[in-house]
């Protein structure tokens, strides 16, 4: 019975020792998580407000070096890109193109009045004055046409071989010779008073020979003034 009681109070003794012991156990347990957690967060705020001098230096270094590539890219591309090459011209080309572009002042005025007159005959409304001066204007439209054909055959020609000569001076010059060729025809084709017989049917073919040399003429004319 004795030895009963002993060792019951031996397990008593034992229980409680063990309950004493988990708080200070839990509490030795919760002091080293605290202390863990300010080591992380310790760790993490040093992170943060470190400063690295050795990245910018990278990225400076990259970027010194993207430009460089960039430059001798665009160099590249300007050295293999085709340069025009330049064409002198004479001093007689630069006087003919001069005379040329002054007697072609006069093309529009002089189409104008021959139409006016031309039309005056038309209508059988013109006197002996009104058909000489149909007449003189057209031996200045034949004079103009004839000068301005010789100048600028003579600049086409020596500017065949100009790499940057524009389209339109071609079609400019081909156009007018045209022209020339169509006031060639209507001068031909001029009525006669001394041919009464065909005198009446030619005035209609002159008339639309004339105005559409006219019209050709006038739109090469532009063609030079606003074609690019």
């Amino acid at each position: 019975m004795t030895f009963t009681r002993l060792f019951l109070a031996a397990l008593m003794t034992a229980a409680g020792t063990s309950a004493s012991a988990a708080p200070l156990s839990a509490a030795v347990c919760a002091a080293g998580s605290d202390t863990a957690t300010h080591d992380v967060l310790s760790s993490r705020a040093d992170r943060v407000w470190q400063v690295s001098f050795s990245a910018p230096a990278e990225s400076i270094g990259d970027s010194a070096n993207a430009i460089v590539m960039e430059s001798a890219v665009d160099e590249e591309a300007q050295t293999s890109r085709p340069r025009a090459k330049a064409f002198e011209y004479s001093d007689a080309y630069q006087t003919r193109l001069k005379i040329h572009k002054v007697a072609s002042l006069a093309t529009i005025p002089l189409f104008v009045t021959q139409i006016i007159l031309g039309q005056k005959l038309y209508n059988f409304n013109g006197s002996d004055g009104v058909r000489t001066a149909h007449q003189a204007v057209a031996f200045s439209l034949a004079g103009l046409f004839t000068l301005n054909s010789v100048t600028g055959v003579m600049n086409l020609w020596e500017g065949r071989k100009d790499p940057n000569r524009k389209k339109k001076v071609l079609v400019h010059g081909i156009m007018m010779l045209g022209a020339d060729a169509g006031f060639t025809v209507a001068g031909i084709m001029a009525p006669n008073r001394h041919d009464l017989d065909n005198y009446q049917d030619r005035f209609s073919p002159h008339r639309t020979i004339a105005l559409t040399s006219m019209a050709v003429a006038t739109t090469a004319y532009l063609i030079m003034i606003f074609g690019k």
